[in-house]
């Protein structure tokens, strides 16, 4: 036990003097002292910088504990104890095999530090490696970079290199982010000057930033900072794939976003979709995109304006191609809890097999059917379509969701709210501009 505190203890003491070594300043640049053989940290280090300087520093202090303790044992053989000594023995030699292994770690860190300390793209089938290149020769090109000062000298650009066997049509574009500044920032902390390079299997892109990141392109929705640019492209800084709703749109893309790219997955048959709202929180109705940004049915990309809306919340939607296997369709009753309220509402069926990728309807051409329905003559002229239904101050009716789809009310033309589950009053949903009716609504077959 006196042992294990000992140790501790010596932990705790190095570990402190190396942090008060730089007059505890909270790890600043300033404050990582010169260690010899180690890199030297500055305001350009790189993260591989970093983790290269405390895995050394690390075995800096392993070694120096080999040392002590072995020490202490030496000490411990001056004692004519006979249990005592054959600890003290026993302490040697852990600590020689400590400083062994110590040594070791230093060895394998010099000769292949780059895989320790460098992050690189995961290596996909068909795919030889992306590299600097020089245009002759090539070296490895790590998945970021902060400070491109880094950067082999003569090494301006950076290549996307494929087997001579691989299908460049399947192969992902590889998605290069070009900031002016050290760091991954914008000029003035801003985004808008990040450029974003794309480029295919065996294409090659120049290094035209300060720092970059890149990742293979996946599918999803990526927001674009000034909208859309020729080639299915966002012009300016865009956002990594986004694949699921958000209440609340990240920084610095919330209320800035003026175009969006939308990239399907056609090998699962899966398209995306998107609806943005301009309240955060997707359970308030308000000023919605004028429609669902959607591409063509199988369609592989399409960048588009999402219009003057200041977006700060979005419905990103999946939708297989399957639709008969979303559910049984959507009902719409003529009275709150429609389905449970006995035979007194009025409804208006939508098939499985009327919808199909994106599915319009005008709510004044959805005439209630009446059969096995009492309610007086009267009441049926008053609500012969949903739209009756709910236009006016108060709204009567109900929305019955069988299966996975999302429906989207829309009034007024970008007034809007969405569901994806019953609705059973929707006297009491913001769904609508006040005292306004319904223009129009979409159904959207998804898969969860």
């Amino acid at each position: 036990m006196k042992k294990n505190k000992l140790f501790l203890f010596i932990v705790l003491s190095l570990f402190m003097l190396l942090l008060s070594s730089g007059h505890a300043q909270g790890l600043e640049v300033s404050s990582y002292p010169k260690i010899p053989m180690l890199p030297t940290i500055t305001d350009k280090s790189s993260l591989g910088d970093y983790v290269s300087y405390w895995v050394g520093a690390l075995i800096y202090v392993a070694g120096a504990l080999s040392l002590i303790s072995f020490a202490i044992g030496a000490i411990g053989l001056i004692n004519p104890n006979i249990e005592a000594h054959n600890d003290a023995k026993d302490r040697m030699k852990g600590a020689v095999l400590g400083l062994l292994l110590t040594m070791a770690s230093v060895v394998i860190l010099q000769t292949i530090n780059i895989k320790f300390v460098k992050l690189t793209i995961s290596p996909l089938e068909g795919v030889e490696g992306i590299y600097y290149t020089d245009g002759k020769n090539q070296k490895p090109c790590p998945q970021e970079e902060a400070d491109v000062s880094n950067v082999p000298e003569g090494f301006n650009k950076i290549e996307y290199s494929c087997s001579e066997n691989a299908d460049k049509n399947k192969m992902p574009a590889l998605l290069i982010w070009m900031f002016p500044k050290t760091g991954f920032q914008g000029s003035d902390g801003k985004y808008k000057d990040v450029k974003v390079e794309r480029i295919t299997c065996g294409g090659k892109a120049p290094i035209n930033g300060t720092s970059f990141r890149m990742e293979f392109e996946s599918p999803g929705v990526y927001y674009c900072l000034d909208g859309c640019s020729g080639g299915n492209m966002c012009s300016g800084f865009m956002s990594g794939p986004n694949t699921s709703s958000q209440n609340n749109i990240i920084e610095p893309f919330r209320e800035n976003i003026k175009g969006v790219r939308i990239v399907n997955d056609l090998d699962n048959k899966l398209d995306y979709g998107a609806i943005f709202h301009q309240a955060p929180g997707l359970e308030n109705g308000g000023i919605c995109s004028e429609k669902p940004i959607m591409t063509a049915e199988r369609e592989k990309e399409k960048c588009q304006s999402i219009g003057d809306i200041k977006a700060s919340a979005v419905d990103i939607f999946k939708i297989s191609s399957d639709y008969a296997a979303a559910g049984d369709g959507v009902i719409f009753y003529s009275e709150p809890f429609g389905e449970g309220s006995g035979a007194k509402a009025g409804f208006y069926s939508v098939k499985d097999s009327d919808i199909d990728q994106l599915t319009k309807l005008n709510p004044q051409d959805m005439v209630y059917q009446w059969d096995g329905v009492f309610q007086p003559q009267e009441y049926r002229d008053t609500f012969k379509t949903f739209g009756d239904s709910t236009s006016g101050s108060k709204t009567n009716g109900s929305i019955k969701i069988n299966g996975d789809y999302l429906v989207a009310l829309y009034s007024g033309g970008s007034y809007c709210q969405t569901f994806t589950s019953t609705v059973t009053n929707l006297n009491v949903q913001p769904f609508k501009q006040p005292g306004g009716s319904l223009s129009s609504i979409y159904i959207i077959p998804i898969k969860r």
